[in-house]
């Protein structure tokens, strides 16, 4: 086996070399196609009174982690990849892996922080939490451990103070973050507000600001929500404010927001453009003539500029009891104030009431949980609506992920008898992608020389195999399939020292070890080729 390997190996390599020197090449790396991505739902099921479970949903799998019972606030970052858990009993803000839950860091949390105000931003593992006794927005870089009172984040250029005609109490204020790092939302509330950092709200009035930071400017969002959320008169001219009503787009260039035109509680839409310093407000036919469903979110599309919102029926202008109302949502394409289903509502098979909900990556459908905890996906096209899971409590992102594939390998051992022991062998298998090295492996053959590399990123890689006793080989393989095989044939023996070499290192270990078997003094595994536990004329031949 020995002198027959080497024999073709230089003939192979046109070496005219020795062969105890031989050395082959092995096949150059073939250009990798980009990894496809395939969209998924990230969401949380209570599925018993004690218990909550972290689902992961694609169109091939559902994958389920078991959320660990917390006594005090959870929240997920913005794409679900962590988990920041706080222990009011422990006085910590623990950071989980968000597919695990299990522990990436843990820092001090004080006892006068609020503890579940706070959220995970996806940047250095960045949180907001707040100081009841400052009652401002305070920032936690866990990378260097410092706590920053800050008037804004992100934190740089710091805001200057506002112009001397806004008077108001700064002890109260908010930020709502724009796409844009130099562009937010401020809010600063007459009074105590309300809520947590997914919904907060000044009951009392509030002035909104965007500002940009890179021109110096503000914007005040005029004629901004006349009446505050319990439906009372502001005859003090106070301005009510709450986070729901608001959505930035994709790129941060328009902020949606609800303004009042008509009675009392008939809210209406409005959208600010950034760029302009523009605010135009919707006339009533956009929402139908109905009332804007406020404490249902705004929502824009992650591409082009359709936002998402909800009417109640049956309000027109004159309020009626709530439940007498069926809730629909509306997609309006802007600025050509185009609606996606030729100015029709998309009509729901219930009245459903959306507190959590979400777009697609790619814009062509959204999700929402309704009052009874039932995950409905809806087409942004048709308004064909499906449900997909129950119990549902939270959605927490809608996220492109690498498409993955298993590759089934197969190899074959000369001289060596399929499906006896001698056939199971520990293999180094190598991805690369263009020359550069993707991931290692280390898989074990069974009986029939077969493997399986599970939860590999779908594309078009080199795949180099190697065996202890055998030189490498490297065939391509497209991994477009969720499951893929590939045949790496017979692989050449006669590597005694590993080096993916044949020379006369390996002749050295191949003579010492002649004629010994396993048990006998001299004998070295190595140089055995067939696996029969003895070096005879078989390894040699």
């Amino acid at each position: 086996m020995f002198r027959t390997l080497l024999l073709s190996r230089a003939l192979s390599c046109l070496s005219s070399l020795a062969l105890m020197l031989l050395v082959c090449a092995v096949p150059a790396i073939t250009a990798a196609d980009p990894a496809p991505q395939v969209p998924q739902l990230r969401y949380v099921r209570q599925i018993s009174e004690t218990q909550k479970e972290y689902v992961r949903l694609t169109l091939d799998e559902r994958s389920v982690t078991a959320i660990p019972p917390r006594p005090d606030c959870m929240r997920f970052s913005p794409t679900g990849d962590q988990v920041g858990v706080v222990s009011s009993a422990e006085n910590t803000l623990t950071i989980l892996d968000g597919l695990t839950f299990q522990p990436i860091l843990s820092t001090p949390w004080l006892p006068e922080w609020e503890h579940c105000f706070f959220r995970l931003r996806g940047d250095s593992f960045l949180s907001v939490v707040k100081n009841p006794d400052l009652n401002d927005p305070l920032r936690y870089d866990f990378s260097s451990g410092s706590l920053v009172s800050i008037e804004h984040f992100p934190s740089p250029p710091p805001i200057p103070p506002l112009p001397e005609q806004y008077t108001f109490q700064t002890s109260y204020n908010f930020v709502i973050d724009s796409p844009r790092p130099d562009t937010f939302l401020y809010v600063r509330c007459f009074g105590e507000y309300f809520g947590t950092s997914g919904y907060q709200h000044c009951p009392g009035g509030a002035l909104p600001v965007i500002y940009n930071a890179a021109q110096g400017a503000y914007a005040l969002l005029p004629d901004t929500l006349v009446e505050d959320v319990s439906g009372h008169n502001s005859a003090t001219g106070q301005l009510a404010f709450n986070t729901a009503r608001t959505a930035w787009s994709f790129d941060g260039r328009y902020l949606a927001h609800a303004h009042v035109a008509r009675a009392v509680y008939n809210f209406d839409l409005a959208i600010f453009d950034v760029d302009n310093s523009t605010d135009l407000k919707m006339p009533p036919e956009i929402s139908f003539n109905e009332r804007i469903k406020y404490e249902m979110p705004f929502a824009w599309s992650p591409i082009g500029y359709k936002l998402l919102f909800w009417v109640i029926e049956g309000w027109g202008t004159d309020p009626v009891p709530e439940d007498a109302g069926r809730f629909s949502p509306v997609i309006l394409d802007y600025p050509t104030l185009t609606f996606t289903t030729s100015d029709q509502l998309f009509l729901m098979p219930e009245n459903p009431y959306a507190t959590q909900w979400a777009w697609s990556p790619d814009g062509s459908r959204f999700v929402f949980v309704d009052r009874a905890g039932n995950l409905t996906q809806v087409d942004a096209q048709t308004g064909v609506s499906t449900v997909l899971d129950t119990q549902v409590t939270e959605v927490i992102a809608w996220v492109m992920i690498p498409a993955l594939s298993d590759l089934t390998g197969t190899i074959t051992l000369p001289s060596r008898t399929p499906g006896t022991a001698a056939y199971a062998v520990p293999l180094s298998v190598k991805l690369a992608d263009s020359g550069a090295l993707v991931s290692e492996h280390s898989p074990t053959t069974d009986v029939n020389g077969t493997f399986t590399l599970q939860d590999l990123p779908q594309g078009t890689y080199g795949v180099w195999l190697k065996h202890d006793q055998s030189l490498a080989v490297m065939p391509s393989v497209n991994l477009a399939d969720p499951s893929v095989s590939l045949d790496f044939g017979a692989l050449a023996m006669g590597d005694a020292n590993n080096s993916n070499h044949v020379n006369i290192s390996d002749f050295s270990i191949l003579s010492a070890a002649y004629g010994k078997s396993q048990g006998q003094s001299g004998y070295d595994a190595r140089a055995d080729f067939n696996g029969d536990n003895s070096v005879g004329t078989v390894d040699f031949s």
